[in-house]
């Protein structure tokens, strides 16, 4: 298999990895909500505010991660992000208050912010634009219409075992950490 051939398939498996914890969050009000009210006795409007704590965390680290790409590279913050959602995410079948859930989302937040200097670093800036819609495409889009479903199926496969579920998607995640080093820049031809 080809050098550039064999990184795509990585980013692309990393991807994956890192997109059905993502594809997740689409289900918290509708698959998640009613276990969460009951377990953490809280109300819709506190199981709502875990989508605030994911977009407040790519909204700050967005702005972060540009300048940390430049100095630590794209590989790094995407496998040290992987590693934290992954972890937190097989932690949070166990989760004892509505806080935790708070704290996993903004972390699922942060690997939306890595996405573009990811991106820009694999397949250059020729075609960013192209790439980065692709990429927030699948989220919105794509996320919107499977997390619900692979939700609601996970769970019903599982006889409603979170902690199962979670664990599955945590090691998705985990998996990513360890993908993103066959991801390899093009080489710039001067």
């Amino acid at each position: 298999m080809k050098e550039r051939t064999r990184a795509s398939a990585a980013l692309c498996a990393c991807c994956m990895a890192i997109f059905w914890p993502g594809a997740f969050i689409f289900s918290f009000p509708g698959v998640m909500g009613l276990h969460w009210q009951e377990i953490f006795t809280v109300g819709r409007a506190d199981i709502g505010r875990t989508l605030f704590f994911v977009l407040a965390a790519a909204g700050i680290f967005m702005f972060c991660i540009g300048r940390w790409q430049e100095k630590i590279g794209p590989a790094w913050l995407v496998a040290g992000g992987a590693t934290l959602c992954g972890a937190s995410t097989i932690l949070l079948g166990y989760a004892s208050h509505i806080n935790f859930v708070y704290l996993w989302a903004f972390l699922v937040g942060t690997l939306f912010a890595v996405s573009a200097p990811l991106a820009n670093d694999c397949f250059g800036m020729q075609h960013f634009g192209a790439i980065f819609g692709l990429v927030f495409t699948a989220y919105g889009f794509v996320a919107g219409v499977l997390g619900p479903w692979l939700s609601g199926y996970l769970l019903d496969a599982t006889g409603g075992n979170f902690i199962l579920v979670f664990s599955y998607l945590g090691i998705f995640c985990l998996a990513s950490s360890a993908f993103i080093w066959f991801a390899k820049p093009p080489r710039v031809k001067c």
